[in-house]
């Protein structure tokens, strides 16, 4: 094996994460570090888990905004059946009430 793809095969080794401990003529000793890949994985874990938990909580205050409360509710009947009236507490007035009240 010649020198020059000796080397080139040592470089891919380092390149690829692998760090040379010892070796001889015969043998060379590489050792791969996994901490990093370890600790890339927890925090892609706890990212992950962060905003699943901040997005159910957006979830949960968004559906707990509370309704306007209904009240009143009236029957009227009609020739093409029943028809309900709703009026809510928070509605905003109409501008014919808001002039009625201004004169």
């Amino acid at each position: 094996m010649a020198p020059e793809q000796f080397t080139t095969g040592i470089n891919k080794l380092v390149r690829r994460g692998y760090n040379l401990v010892d070796g001889d003529a015969v043998k060379l000793v590489f050792v791969k570090n996994n901490s990093g890949r370890i600790w890339s994985l927890f925090k892609n874990v706890l990212a992950v888990v962060g905003g699943t938990f901040l997005t159910l909580l957006g979830l949960s205050y968004y559906l707990d905004i509370p309704k306007q409360e209904l009240t009143s509710v009236e029957t009227s009947k009609t020739d093409k059946g029943d028809r309900r009236i709703v009026t809510q507490s928070d509605a905003p007035e109409s501008p014919e009430s808001l002039k009625a009240k201004t004169n």
